[in-house]
């Protein structure tokens, strides 16, 4: 009997011992703004603490579309480097990809419309990708795996209206097009 109870009581101590070490859980949300990445209004895409952003030295073409890309990584978590392959980035790790028009691309503080957010998710069972379509309001952006077409109006540099069609892609796309651009 006292050898059940050590044994119980050793078991209780490797899992509270252990209860820190354990990957975070990784859940899709319904709306962008449930992930607490942005502070203030969501459309200004202001990073919270831990929420970093990042560039590509050599971004791809997005039918003229702005990115801003952040990561964010578990709390005490680190990215391993590995200059022949991608970096190794732990479970709980996210990779934030924001699209968006300039409303004048001459002038920026005549504001943006935000089109679509793809999230890269590095859960327990690997990397998943979650597109995210922002309303009209520019307040949020919902879970929206079949994607869609959007058409924008913005003024290009040279002073020209343009009125173009935007393709959100679909949930399998997007995983695709992140990893090609998240590295």
């Amino acid at each position: 009997m006292n050898r059940l109870i050590i044994a119980a009581a050793i078991s209780l101590l490797l899992v509270a011992f252990n209860a820190g070490k354990l990957p975070p859980t990784v859940e899709r949300k319904e709306k962008l703004s449930e992930y607490g990445f942005f502070t203030g209004p969501l459309s200004h895409l202001a990073p919270a603490d831990g929420v970093i952003p990042y560039d590509l030295n050599t971004p791809l073409f997005s039918n003229y579309a702005e990115k801003l890309r952040y990561i964010k990584l578990p709390a005490g978590a680190a990215a391993t480097y590995n200059n022949s392959a991608e970096f190794d980035l732990p479970v709980g790790t996210f990779l934030i990809k924001n699209f968006y028009y300039p409303s004048d691309f001459r002038d920026a503080s005549k504001g943006r419309r935000m089109i679509e957010t793809r999230i890269m998710a590095n859960t327990e069972s690997g990397w998943q990708s979650w597109p995210y379509i922002w309303n009209d309001e520019q307040t949020d952006a919902a879970y929206d795996p079949a994607g869609e077409t959007k058409t924008i109006t913005y003024i290009n540099a040279a002073g020209k209206s343009v009125t173009t069609p935007y393709l959100v892609p679909n949930k399998i796309n997007a995983k695709a097009a992140i990893l090609k651009t998240a590295a």
